[in-house]
């Protein structure tokens, strides 16, 4: 079955989704995609969209005004969730080198539970890297071109980009059954993961509820 989002979206098989939902705060270091998506300006087949909310979002909207391959979508609805990380076929996670002593993203787990490959910019040493490296690539905080070229390597090897999907999706299984992980995170971050564990085809948690009404608005 085709993905809804891709249907509705007009995007067709031939095409790579680069997928970034989330807040569009300064921590994020969005201006780094606005230089890759420069750098890979010539690759027709891809569209990026971005989707999310926040007070750097209409820089965003204005860097890339007149790039056609770059949507802009608002918050999508949770219930949703699935289907919206699903329509990836690269996920991208971009953040600032201060933001690396912070609690790890709280929409990870649901990027890794869809079983596609991420790029994330973040200190080697930094517990964000070691999942991304398992789950796609890691570069340095603020190098775009690095960002750029991991992006490169996965778009052109598709078997590369379907291994790595493995790896996150197995990231997730793993780590979200070691529930004494969550007792660590703040409360309004737990409970981003817990809608992640049950709306990513999640059956270890599918009784978990929710009242959250949108899921691009994760830190």
């Amino acid at each position: 079955l085709r993905n809804t989002y891709r249907q509705e979206l007009g995007i067709g098989s031939d095409q790579l989704v680069l997928l970034y939902s989330g807040s569009m705060n300064k921590k994020q270091g969005l201006d780094l995609l606005v230089d890759v998506i420069h750098q890979l300006a010539d690759l027709p087949q891809l569209v990026w969209l971005l989707a999310g909310e926040g007070p750097t979002k209409g820089e965003l909207v204005a860097a890339t005004a007149g790039l056609p391959q770059v949507r802009h979508l608002p918050l999508q609805p949770s219930a949703r969730l699935n289907d919206w990380l699903n329509a990836a076929d690269i996920h991208l996670l971009p953040q600032k080198a201060e933001a690396a002593d912070l609690v790890l993203p709280s929409k990870l787990l649901g990027i890794l539970a869809s079983g596609r490959p991420l790029v994330a910019s973040s200190p080697a040493d930094s517990e964000l890297a070691s999942f991304a490296e398992q789950a796609g690539a890691c570069v340095p905080p603020g190098d775009a071109t690095a960002f750029a070229k991991a992006l490169r390597a996965l778009i052109s090897d598709p078997q590369r980009r379907a291994d790595a999907g493995r790896r996150a999706r197995l990231l997730a299984e793993d780590h979200s059954a070691k529930t004494p992980c969550l007792a660590a995170l703040s409360s309004s971050c737990r409970h981003s993961w817990l809608i992640a564990l049950k709306f990513v085809n999640s059956p270890w948690c599918n009784d978990l509820g929710s009242t959250h009404s949108s899921c691009s608005d994760w830190v």
